[in-house]
């Protein structure tokens, strides 16, 4: 037995922080290798909130209303389609790139007429 007030109170040792830190997070991962996770009834379609709910609730099934599901679908279908007709205007030279600036001329100014400077400045 051990003496009267020997162990109350007293604060633990770094060791025994350490073997009880270790026995919890083992312990963690073990439950967390055993649990189910839910299924996803459209896997094409996942989301940032999908994501969300699979990492608070990994058991949680994953299904989409169907409203979700065809908004999703159209949002895919017009990307693809915006990203066939940017592909298809740079191949057929439609589009012209930040590198080919287009060439157009003010018609203010004269590029003949030299200004003196000393005039420039009665101008303004």
């Amino acid at each position: 037995m051990a003496p009267p007030g020997g162990k109350i109170n007293r604060p633990k040792t770094d060791l025994g922080k350490k073997l009880f830190k270790r026995r919890r997070v083992l312990n963690r991962e073990k439950r967390r290798g055993r649990q189910v996770t839910g299924a996803v009834v459209d896997e094409g379609l996942t989301t940032v909130h999908h994501l969300k709910k699979r990492k608070s609730s990994p058991r949680a099934n994953i299904t989409l209303s169907g409203k979700k599901r065809r908004k999703l679908l159209k949002q895919l279908q017009h990307e693809q389609k915006s990203k066939q007709s940017k592909f298809c205007l740079d191949h057929l030279g439609g589009s012209r790139g930040p590198s080919q600036p287009s060439v157009r001329r003010n018609w203010r100014v004269k590029s003949s007429v030299q200004i003196p400077e000393s005039s420039h400045m009665l101008l303004f």
